[in-house]
């Protein structure tokens, strides 16, 4: 058996005898080429570790020398030798102790995962780090990837926590002279250290004008790379995540920030440690990653078999694999003083019109509902099960979209939204409103809906709904400006604002609104990222109040379903974030 390598693919090519086939066969990523006659393996950690272990005493396998040299190189590349983090670092300001600790585990990583609970200052500990490596002239500028909404953020940050000289400028790119700008701030030659703010969303497509900026400033600086928010990078087939991935591979320090690092599931964890270092986790592919790690069930689906994962395995195993290079703080760690989660559960029931609508569209897929006049009626009808089950959350809620038939210039079909319920009517706005009664006249509240409908219905029924301490009745926090952002984020802590009503997905992250200890969930999306990341606007450092949670569930319904999902995904979010956290050998 003969053993070369390709360094073009960093793939090691291994010519063999028919009997020999079994060596090969048990290493964890390899497969057959016809064209070279051959089989090939990524020279990735799993493999080289099972190569050395396995093969290196046997006579009749021989190494060439490029092959050997880079199967000991994948095994080294990860050798980290710590260090503290310098003394001498002049702090803007004095970090608390789990920050110090945080400086000091990461100091010596070229590459690392923060998971810091939100609101644990996260920020900080990035800022400080790489404000010492420019000191120490290991980098001249740093690339920030974040969701859009939070850009302006940063600006706040580096203005509060960064010691040193700094440029830095959000990669605006509307027009000819954003981008003339952000070109000049590239090409200018300063001695401040220089930061580039992207939105992660503005990297979709591989020829848009920020990813050529990302690409050139690439090139002419060395920045390191930073992604806050990265479970926006978690899966490893969208073309943000392959883009950022690509023009990213050579930056001398790759850093991800997230408060959650499994949302969904297991898999998760793939996409994040891959963008840092595939050698990581060190088996290859996703796919590869998938069979190792969770537990597959074979499925029939329209006469197609499919493997659906059923839950996690192995995760002890991968939990040390990723430990070194994963720093974490839980919320109870990084805050001690915080005060209490209660959570509350109200339950209502529809009206005899909604559950008529939903047990049409639960069992027949479409049903018929009377327009005001009663000239005619709308027809919805669902084709599959994703938006069946999307609808009958939207009728818990009062309302449903159907297809126009109707499209925008992008190509979107419009939707129409249709009242199943009116406000008035709507047994979970009438809900809220029993909660808001039993409440101190001047308690702020955040509402948070899924669907924007809902947002704008509760709005308009909150209306001059015992706001008589306020200035304003309620926001409707939507699509809103960096400038908006703050603006509302302000008039919130004035305790200007009775009501701020949105869904996560808009104001989910990157406010701050500790003037309020009452949170309502009008409807709940699946995705525990979500429910994690708003509920944690206003239960973060500075909050003096227990924090009370309301959840308005529609009874027998998907409502309930939903939250024993998010109750699953939680469970397992936990277990990952106590393996990491553990002192002792994991069992």
């Amino acid at each position: 058996m003969e053993v070369n390598y390709n360094k073009k693919n960093n793939t090691l090519i291994i010519e063999l005898k028919i009997y020999e086939t079994d060596y090969v066969r048990k290493l964890p990523n390899r497969k057959y080429s016809s064209r070279l006659k051959a089989w090939t393996a990524p020279c990735i950690r799993f493999n080289a570790k099972h190569i050395k272990d396995n093969w290196y005493n046997l006579e009749f396998i021989r190494f060439s020398i490029e092959a050997k040299n880079a199967i000991e190189q994948t095994l080294d590349i990860l050798k980290i030798i710590k260090k503290d983090f310098p003394n001498s670092y002049p702090y803007k300001m004095k970090p608390r102790d789990y920050q110090k600790k945080g400086l000091d585990f990461i100091y010596s990583l070229t590459i690392c995962a923060l998971y810091m609970a939100t609101g644990s200052g996260k920020s900080k500990t990035v800022i400080d780090k790489l404000a010492c490596h420019y000191i120490e002239g290991k980098i001249d500028s740093i690339l920030m990837v974040c969701p859009c909404s939070i850009r302006q953020v940063w600006i706040t940050q580096f203005k509060e926590h960064c010691p040193i000289g700094y440029d830095i400028i959000i990669a605006e790119l509307k027009t000819a002279k954003n981008l003339r700008e952000i070109n000049e701030f590239i090409d200018a030659k300063t001695n401040t250290l220089k930061v580039i703010v992207v939105g992660i969303e503005s990297l979709q497509l591989e020829k848009s004008k920020a990813m050529l900026v990302c690409k050139k400033y690439m090139e002419e600086c060395e920045p390191a790379v930073v992604v806050d928010e990265a479970h926006d990078i978690k899966n490893p087939t969208a073309s943000r995540s392959k883009n950022l991935f690509k023009i990213t591979r050579n930056a001398p320090y790759r850093i991800v920030m997230t408060g959650t690092p499994v949302s969904q599931g297991i898999l998760d964890l793939y996409g994040l440690f891959n963008f840092l270092d595939p050698n990581i986790i060190g088996i290859g592919d996703f796919w590869s990653f998938k069979n190792r790690y969770s537990i597959l069930e074979e499925m029939q689906i329209s006469g197609r078999s499919i493997k659906k994962v059923v839950g996690p395995k192995n995760v002890n195993e991968l939990m040390e694999i990723i430990k070194p290079f994963t720093y974490q703080v839980t919320k109870s760690e990084a805050a001690a003083e915080l005060p209490d989660k209660i959570r509350l559960c109200r339950y209502v029931n529809m009206t005899k019109e909604q559950q008529k609508i939903y047990n049409d569209i639960r069992i027949e897929r479409v049903t018929e509902i009377d327009k005001a006049k009663k000239e005619q009626s709308y027809t919805v009808a669902i084709n599959n099960v994703l938006a069946a089950y999307t609808a009958l959350q939207q009728i818990c809620g009062g309302f449903v979209s159907r297809k126009t038939g109707v499209y925008k210039n992008n190509g979107d079909e419009i939707r129409e939204t249709i009242e199943v319920v009116k406000g008035k009517n709507n047994p979970k706005i009438l809900e809220i409103k029993r909660v808001i009664d039993e409440l101190d006249d001047s308690e702020q509240i955040i509402i948070w809906c899924k669907f924007r409908s809902e947002a704008f219905c509760l709005a308009q029924e909150l209306k001059g709904y015992r706001t008589d301490k306020f200035k304003y009745d309620s926001v409707v926090y939507l699509d809103k400006t960096a400038e908006q952002r703050i603006s509302i984020e302000e008039q919130m802590n004035n305790k200007e604002i009775r009501y701020f009503i949105s869904t996560p997905n808009s104001g989910g992250t990157g406010l701050t609104m500790n003037t309020c200890a009452y949170v309502i969930y009008f409807s709940n999306s699946q995705r525990l990222l979500f429910r994690e990341q708003s509920e944690d606007r206003c239960h973060r450092i500075g909050q003096q109040r227990n924090v009370t949670y309301i959840d308005i569930i529609m009874q027998n319904t998907v409502d309930e379903k939903i939250i024993d999902s998010l109750k699953n995904k939680k469970d397992l979010s936990e277990y990952v974030k106590t393996c990491l956290g553990s002192k002792i050998e994991l069992l």
